[in-house]
């Protein structure tokens, strides 16, 4: 059995560093990127529904984490109005759910 040369790869061995540091790093990278958006998972009133008596608040229980933060909720009435508190925040203890107080149905 006739054995083979070895090859020699023609790529210095600090840009193949390089490229393995690279692709190391878009692979962590994957799994985070997808994972970038939170969506809405439910809604208490739901999504588009009409009340005839206001709730003390809106809940809101999305797919991640949400920070309150760099988050805007905005609840309107009929007329186009403006309902809500303005005071948007995360459920004690659950990241994934965020609370609007509502004002009362005039």
């Amino acid at each position: 059995m006739e054995r083979l040369p070895a090859m020699r790869s023609t790529v210095p061995s600090g840009a193949r560093r390089f490229a393995l540091c690279v692709l190391a790093a878009a692979a962590m990278a994957l799994p985070l990127a997808a994972q970038a958006h939170a969506f809405l998972a439910h809604a208490s009133p739901a999504v588009g529904s009409t009340v005839h008596v206001a709730p003390p608040s809106l809940t809101l229980s999305f797919t991640e984490g949400v920070q309150t933060a760099f988050s805007t909720v905005v609840v309107k009435g009929s007329a186009g109005q403006r309902v809500d508190r303005n005071d948007l925040h995360n459920a004690p203890g659950n990241t994934k759910r965020v609370l609007i107080g509502l004002l009362p149905l005039k």
